[in-house]
């Protein structure tokens, strides 16, 4: 089995790997249920220097990789934020990019939805304070302007709000090529919860995701590594 598992993630075919083989045993229990599901990782793999970073079975799954030299990991687990309900998908890449750019995409119904939480804080005159607890993304509402442009389309920005330090940064960072895989998710459904952002110095993914959803794991993987480039590219 660990030697189908090295086959399915790429460890023959002189990739580059990140993690010791006693961390890939120690990991493989997550991936081990059955052929086929040992057969779905294989796309993962095929990504630059993919390799499971650890965790046990039923406990989320955990990827490492790197892209142009910087370190990054995607893994699955209880959700960190409110407004995501069943399963979290999310990344961080160390990316050492100018401290000051700010700009995230956020799904146009998240953005509608903090709002009117926002809102309601904001009007509600039994409250003193802003409960400590709430999401970050809510302040980036109040702190960072909505920016689009022609080039996105209207089925681009019907779906996703752009929130950026300036308009310069969020054209340099959201790419021809990004904009296309936001907009080629292999699920049909619309309304999904997700930030991808570039912030202090780092990029990140939040989404909300159905366990055992492969095809959405692999394409966030993607859209997350674009992202990536496109910010090194741009931020350097």
């Amino acid at each position: 089995m660990f030697k189908y598992l090295k086959s399915a993630l790429g460890l023959d075919k002189g990739k580059t790997i990140v993690g010791s083989p006693s961390t890939l045993t120690a990991s493989s229990s997550r991936f081990a249920v059955g052929d086929s599901q040992l057969g779905k990782t294989s796309e993962w793999a095929t990504l630059q220097g993919v390799a499971p970073a650890g965790g046990a079975a039923g406990k989320g799954m955990k990827l490492d990789g790197e892209i142009g030299g910087k370190p990054w990991r995607i893994e699955q687990g209880r959700p960190s934020r409110d407004f995501i309900v069943g399963l979290e998908l999310r990344a961080r890449a160390e990316l050492a990019l100018q401290g000051d750019v700010a700009v995230m995409i956020m799904s146009r119904s998240l953005k509608a939805d903090l709002d009117k939480r926002a809102f309601s804080i904001y009007t509600d005159t039994l409250q003193t304070q802003i409960d400590p607890s709430l999401p970050e993304e809510m302040r980036w509402l109040s702190m960072y302007e909505e920016f689009g442009w022609e080039r996105l389309g209207n089925d681009f920005l019907d779906r996703y709000a752009i929130l950026a330090d300036e308009l310069g940064n969020a054209q340099a960072w959201v790419t021809p090529d990004l904009v296309n895989q936001l907009m080629a998710w292999p699920s049909k459904q619309t309304g999904v919860p997700m930030v991808l952002m570039v912030l202090r110095g780092k990029a990140y993914l939040r989404m909300q995701i159905n366990e055992g959803d492969q095809l959405t794991s692999d394409h966030a993987t993607r859209v997350f590594t674009t992202s990536c480039e496109a910010a090194l590219a741009a931020f350097s």
